[in-house]
């Protein structure tokens, strides 16, 4: 392991920190030490990463960002702030993420060198765009009742958590497009809808890395709509994982989830639909269908059900099944040469989940980036 906890104790030293954040980061260290001792592979992975990114303790995350209708302050800042430490301290401390979760998550609680706080006031219509390219970071957005926008990011390189605190009667596009260029890209997003609030999920992905997405329904009436499509190949390896969480009563939801592989790519699907004690009248669905082009590439689809509660509505379906070669002969027979045939049949198969992307511009920025990366 190329990283200890002296190297937790500089990095929060170098960052003047207080000494509760510094019992944060050694807390999350000691859970990712429980997941290396289980894990030796992963050691070499995130050592390589941290040796890679942060090797300088105060190198910053490499992220280009343009935005509208958001306040931005960083943790740090407010953390001098006599007003407002206490609040950014609450903060922080009451996120969803947990180090428990994943090995990634500990790894960047652990390791973080930036968090950033977004605000958006009641009513604001917001616009925000970012691209990761490096380093190991963390966001927290806060969007009050009535706000309505479009999130978008890229990620290329980096370690990043994003979490947003959706409330009453906010309604949200938001987009991942996933170009990670090895397998320690990872972005986990954790959204918690309010009462009312509508939020609108996509991924595409078309690299390697690992992508969570939680959508969490804690309020009345939350809905939250999960479209994620991937066309992986050469030897990319690729993660998703995908939850939707009903917490609040009369909630809705769906995770469809749909992509092709080819070449050597392996892809892994890890659907979870999960409904608490509280989350009577819940209505959701998962589904999860992977086609491989060719038999040398892999995929997996895990979907699972977590129901706390009698009433509810929730099912799943998925599929990992070779391209259809009767199809394919009969399309051929039709004039269509094997190229042409093969695209035929993998537009079919993606267009119900493409149809499912409510935002024009987005569904056209998606079918874009789809049909470049078929070529």
């Amino acid at each position: 392991m190329q990283f200890t906890r002296k190297d937790v104790e500089l990095l929060s030293q170098s960052l003047n920190e207080p000494e509760w954040l510094l019992e944060e980061r050694l807390y999350a260290f000691s859970i990712l030490e429980e997941f290396l001792a289980k894990d030796s592979s992963l050691a070499e992975k995130f050592g390589t990463y941290y040796t890679k990114v942060n090797r300088q303790l105060s190198k910053k995350s490499s992220n280009v960002e343009k935005s509208s209708g958001l306040g931005r302050m960083t943790l740090h800042d407010l953390l001098f702030n006599a007003l407002r430490g206490e609040f950014a301290k609450e903060a922080f401390l009451s996120k969803e993420f947990k180090p428990e979760k994943s090995p990634e998550i500990a790894f960047i609680l652990a390791f973080f060198t930036e968090c950033s706080f977004y605000f958006a006031e009641a009513g604001q219509p917001c616009d925000f765009r970012s691209e990761v390219v490096g380093g190991i970071s963390l966001d927290l957005f806060f969007l009050e009742a009535n706000c309505t926008g479009k999130i978008v990011r890229t990620l290329k390189d980096g370690m990043k958590l994003e979490e947003y605190s959706y409330s009453s009667n906010t309604n949200f596009e938001s987009l991942i497009v996933n170009n990670g260029d090895h397998d320690t890209a990872f972005l986990s997003s954790a959204n918690l809808i309010g009462e009312n609030a509508l939020v609108n999920t996509y991924s595409a992905s078309f690299g390697s890395g690992k992508i969570e997405t939680l959508n969490k329904l804690t309020g009345h009436n939350a809905q939250a709509y999960d479209v994620e499509l991937f066309v992986e190949a050469d030897n990319n390896k690729m993660n998703l994982n995908s939850v939707l969480q009903h917490s609040g009563t009369a909630t809705k939801g769906n995770i469809c989830v749909k992509g092709i592989a080819r070449d050597s790519a392996s892809v892994k699907l890890d659907g979870m639909i999960k409904v608490d004690k509280d989350g009577g009248g819940a209505e959701s669905f998962l589904d999860q269908h992977v086609m491989l082009m060719n038999p040398g590439c892999h995929a997996e689809a895990n979907p699972e059900l977590e129901i706390e509660n009698n009433n509810v509505m929730s099912r799943h379906s998925a599929s990992v099944a070779q391209i259809d070669e009767e199809k394919l002969f009969y399309a051929e027979s039709r004039g269509l040469n094997s190229d042409q045939a093969k695209q035929m049949l993998v537009d079919g198969f993606l267009n119900s989940a493409v149809e499912k992307i409510k935002d024009e511009k987005m569904k056209e920025e998606i079918l874009e980036l789809v049909g470049k990366h078929q070529q």
